[in-house]
């Protein structure tokens, strides 16, 4: 089975325990809660402390290589 990296706490593990982000057409930084959207995704694991974490240290618009915002 394939792992994946959380970008906050880069610890590997199994994608079904980590929450897949990816830039839409618009800019916008969207959970991709089925695993299915295209594009690179940036992944976060451990709920919504981790998300907010990598919100603030601005993790998640870096991740799919281009400029994008996350909605409020």
């Amino acid at each position: 089975m394939s792992e994946r990296t959380c970008v906050v706490t880069r610890s590997a593990t199994d994608p079904e325990g980590l929450l897949r982000f990816v830039r839409s057409p618009d800019g916008l930084i969207v959970a991709d809660v089925w695993q299915k959207l295209p594009g690179r995704g940036g992944w976060v694991g451990g709920g919504r402390t981790r998300v907010r974490k990598g919100v603030k240290r601005r993790l998640l618009p870096r991740r799919p290589r281009a400029h994008a915002t996350i909605p409020a």
